[in-house]
């Protein structure tokens, strides 16, 4: 089978392609290429804006995190501290009930 005319690049008679029907299939694969370039550059900026969008959410998550993070760590240094403080007390009283049983 001719491969030409598998593309269109012949008539129905199946002569060669006229200088005319030439610049036509030219301009017909350059239109085409121009299409398929703009839609690459649409798919580029749609895919930057998702990825700037997605990137400004992740941002807002860790910092969020970080200060859920930091408030907690402050609460456990208070526990800290006041535990601390009670096991001083008890050890106060502790010594003060081995000397009364002594």
């Amino acid at each position: 089978m001719d491969r030409l005319r598998l593309y269109d690049l012949r008539d129905e008679r199946s002569s060669p392609m006229t200088s005319g029907n030439m610049k036509e299939a030219l301009e017909l694969v350059e239109g085409c290429t121009d299409g398929f370039d703009s839609m690459e550059d649409q798919l580029r900026d749609f895919m930057l804006d998702s990825l700037d969008a997605n990137a400004e959410k992740m941002n807002e998550l860790v910092e969020s995190t970080t200060k859920k993070l930091a408030e907690r760590d402050e609460n456990l240094e208070d526990m800290v501290l006041a535990m601390k403080k009670e096991i001083e007390e008890l050890k106060g009283e502790l010594t003060i009930y081995k000397a009364a049983l002594s």
